[in-house]
């Protein structure tokens, strides 16, 4: 129980870092492609 107590907060982390990640990803896209068209 402690050691799935301790790696649930970690994954929890990582899979928003990547949400947060590629949100960022595709504005900065989104952003290119506004300023080339």
């Amino acid at each position: 129980v402690l050691i799935t107590l301790e790696s649930t907060p970690d994954a929890l982390f990582r899979t928003d870092a990547v949400k947060y990640a590629l949100i960022g990803l595709m504005r900065d896209l989104r952003g290119i492609a506004m300023a080339t068209n």
